[in-house]
C-alpha cells in the first residue's frame, strides 16, 4: 500500500499516466470481484489462515504469496494448499476464489439457499453445475436449475469439483425448492410447482384484426393476505399461501383461517399420538428422546404421558438381585460391569493423559449458537498418531464418503488396509482380555481368527441405507460418521473428531455432559457441527484406544443383542446400545453402537 501511495503521488503531475498505470498496479484485485464465488468454500487442506476485512484482501493475499485458491468466511482468510484445494462446498457466508492469474472465464458458482419441501430443512444449491450424475468424469451439459429425476424429483447439486463437475447432491427421491430465487437468465433455480413469476402481476392478452396486444395490470389483492390468493404464488418479500411456506416458514398471518389449512408441525390437537413415519416432527414423549418433536411441543403438551413399548428381551432374564443385576445368556449385569473395568485397566494405547480437551460452555441438546469459541481439542500429542494402530486407523479414513447415497467401491487396496488394521488390533491385550472374557461365557467359542473374520463382517461388511445403495457400514458409522438426508449420523470417535478439527470441518459447539472415567478417559455428550449439518445429540469417549471401543462394542453385541449394556469405565455407570441389521441366513451387520452416562 505504501508502493502504491508513493506511485500516486509521483504521478499525480501527469493526470492521463496516473489513471493508466494506478489501473495496472490495483485494477487486478477489483476486476477480479467477478470470479468471487458466493457462499462457497474450498474444503482442502489449509496452508494458513489470517485476519481479512473482505474477501478482496484475501483475494489480495493470495496474489502476493504461493497459493492457488482462498476461502474467506467470518473475518478469517484461508489459503489453501496448492496441491490439495479440495472441492467446492456450498457455506452460508463463505466467499472463494482463486489467484488472480487463473483465468474463471464467465462460470462462477453460487450456492443459494433452498429448503427440501417436505420438511423444514435447508439445504444450499450450488449453480451452475456439470453433469447429470455425481461423479461422472466427462460429458454432460451445464446446469443453471435443478434438475428432475425420473419420478420427477427436482434435486441439485451440493458437492462440486473444480471444474464444476456434480460430485454429491441433495437426496434424490425428496423436492429441493429454492422458492422465488431466479438466476442470470431469470429462471426459477428449483421449483417443484413449476415456474413462478418473480413478480406479483398477471397479464391479460387482448386481440384486434390487425395484431395481438399485450397489457400488464397488477392484482389488488394484499400482499399481506391470502385472501383470494390461496395456492397462488407470491412475490420477493412477501408472505406465501401455499403449503410450501410451512417449510420455508414464510406463511401469511392468516394462511391457515383464509386457505382452510392446516400446520402440519404443530402438536396442536396431535399431542400423545402415536409414532407416524411419514411425519417429519412428532408429538409423544418419545420423540423428546428421538429428537424429532414439534418445534411446539414442549408447550403443547406439557403433559403429555409416558407409553413405552414393550420390548421382548433377547433372553428371559434369569436374576435380579440387585448386585448382580440382570442375567442374560448367562451374563449378568455385574460380569459385564467387571469385565469392562478390567478391559480399560487392559488398554496399553490409551492416551487419554496425552490429550486436553477444552468442553467450554454448557448448552442444551440440538441448540444451534455456538456458544464454545475455542475447539474441542486444546492439546493433543503427536506421538499418538505414531502409534501402530492409530497409524492404520488413520489410513482408512480416505476410503469413506461420508453421504450414504454414494456406493462404496471397497477396492483391493482398501481391504488390505481394512486387514491390517484388524491384525494391529488383534495384537492387542485389550483383545485378548476380550477374547477370554467371551469363551468364558461361552459367548464365542471359536478362535482368533475366526473372531477376525466376525469383526470384520459385523463392522466392515457394507451395506446399504436406502434404495439399495451400499453407501454405509458399521465402522464408517460409529469410527467416522455419515451424512443422510442432510443429517449427521453416527459420529462417536475422538480420533475422527480431531482429524476433521485440525482441518476446520468441524466446530465444536457446546456440551452438558463431562464425565471422567478414572483418568482413563473422558465421556462427552455434545453438540457440533459438521460442515453445513448439525449433529443435535452426540456422545463420545476421549482418550481410549480404538481396539478398546471396538471391544466392548463387540461384546455389548453378543452379550446383549439390541438390549442396553450396563458397564463400567473408571467408576462410572456407562449405558451402551447397539444396533444391528440382521440378513438371510443370519449374517449381521452393526448399524450403530454408542454410549450414555448414566449421571
Amino acid at each position: 500500500r505504501q508502493q502504491q501511495s508513493d506511485l500516486v503521488s509521483m504521478l499525480s503531475l501527469h493526470s492521463g499516466s496516473f489513471l493508466f498505470v494506478l489501473s495496472a498496479v490495483v485494477g487486478v484485485a477489483f476486476s477480479d470481484t467477478k470470479c468471487h464465488e458466493e457462499n462457497v468454500k474450498y474444503n482442502g487442506e489449509t496452508a494458513s489462515v489470517s485476519n481479512a476485512r473482505t474477501a478482496l484482501d484475501c483475494q489480495v493475499q493470495c496474489d502476493n504469496t504461493r497459493c492457488s485458491y482462498w476461502t474467506w468466511v467470518s473475518g478469517k482468510c484461508e489459503l489453501k494448499r496448492i496441491a490439495k484445494p479440495g472441492d467446492k462446498v456450498p457455506a452460508r457466508g463463505a466467499t472463494s476464489g482463486s489467484k488472480s492469474s487463473k483465468a474463471c472465464g464467465n462460470v462462477t458458482v453460487k450456492a443459494v439457499p433452498c429448503k427440501y419441501t417436505d420438511t423444514q430443512q435447508e439445504i444450499l444449491c450450488a449453480f451452475p453445475f456439470v453433469g447429470e450424475n455425481p461423479g461422472q468424469k466427462s460429458g454432460g451439459s451445464s446446469h443453471e436449475t435443478c434438475l428432475k429425476t425420473k419420478k420427477g424429483h427436482f434435486w441439485c447439486a451440493t458437492r462440486l469439483n473444480l471444474d464444476n463437475r456434480v460430485l454429491s447432491t441433495s437426496v434424490q427421491n425428496r423436492d429441493v425448492d429454492c422458492g422465488q430465487r431466479v438466476n442470470s437468465k431469470g429462471k426459477n433455480y428449483c421449483s417443484p410447482g413449476g415456474s413462478v413469476s418473480s413478480s406479483n402481476t398477471k397479464t391479460i392478452s387482448t386481440t384486434t384484426t390487425k395484431r395481438t396486444q399485450t397489457t400488464t395490470k397488477k392484482t389488488s389483492t394484499s400482499k399481506s393476505s391470502c385472501s383470494a390468493r390461496c395456492g397462488k404464488p407470491a412475490g420477493l418479500g412477501e408472505c406465501q399461501c401455499n403449503r410450501q411456506c410451512f417449510a420455508f416458514g414464510d406463511c401469511c398471518a392468516d394462511y391457515t383461517s383464509a386457505c382452510q389449512v392446516s400446520n402440519p408441525n404443530t402438536c396442536a390437537g396431535k399431542c400423545g399420538a402415536k409414532f407416524d413415519r411419514s411425519k417429519d416432527c412428532q408429538c409423544n414423549v418419545g420423540c423428546e428422546k428421538f429428537k424429532n418433536c414439534c418445534p411446539d411441543f414442549t408447550k403443547t403438551c406439557p403433559l403429555t404421558p409416558t407409553s413405552k413399548p414393550a420390548v421382548k428381551p433377547t433372553a428371559k432374564p434369569v436374576s435380579s438381585n440387585t448386585n448382580v443385576g440382570v442375567t442374560i445368556n448367562g451374563v449378568s449385569d455385574l460380569d459385564l460391569r467387571t469385565f469392562s473395568e478390567d478391559l480399560l485397566a487392559s488398554d496399553e494405547d490409551n492416551v487419554a493423559r496425552l490429550v486436553q480437551v477444552d468442553a467450554g460452555c454448557t448448552t442444551r441438546v440440538g441448540r444451534p449458537t455456538d456458544c464454545s469459541s475455542k475447539p474441542l481439542f486444546s492439546k493433543v500429542d503427536t506421538s499418538i498418531l505414531r502409534k501402530p494402530v492409530y497409524e492404520k486407523l488413520i489410513a482408512l479414513y480416505e476410503n469413506y464418503d461420508s453421504d450414504v447415497a454414494v456406493k462404496e467401491d471397497r477396492t483391493r487396496s482398501e481391504r488390505i488396509e481394512e486387514d491390517a488394521f484388524l491384525d494391529e488390533v488383534m495384537k492387542s491385550k485389550v483383545m485378548a482380555t476380550t477374547l477370554s472374557f467371551l469363551k468364558s461365557k461361552k459367548l464365542f467359542t471359536k478362535s482368533s481368527k475366526d473372531f477376525k473374520r466376525l469383526l470384520k463382517e459385523l463392522w466392515f461388511d457394507v451395506y446399504s441405507r436406502g434404495k439399495r445403495i451400499l453407501g454405509s457400514s458399521g465402522f464408517e458409522h460409529v469410527f467416522l460418521g455419515e451424512k443422510k438426508a442432510g443429517k449427521v449420523q453416527g459420529f462417536h470417535n475422538w480420533v475422527y473428531f480431531h482429524h476433521l478439527e485440525k482441518q476446520n470441518k468441524i466446530n465444536y459447539l457446546g456440551h452438558w455432559e463431562k464425565v471422567d472415567l478414572g483418568g482413563k478417559g473422558t465421556g462427552l455428550s455434545f453438540t457440533f457441527k459438521w460442515g453445513e449439518e448439525q449433529k443435535p445429540y452426540a456422545s463420545m469417549l476421549v482418550g481410549t484406544s480404538p481396539e478398546f471401543e471396538l471391544a466392548i462394542y463387540t461384546t455389548c453385541l453378543l452379550a446383549r443383542g439390541d438390549e442396553k449394556c450396563s458397564v463400567n469405565l473408571g467408576g462410572q455407570p456407562v449405558s451402551i446400545t447397539t444396533h444391528v441389521f440382521t440378513r438371510p441366513g443370519g449374517v449381521r451387520y452393526i448399524a450403530s453402537s454408542f454410549m450414555d452416562w448414566e449421571t
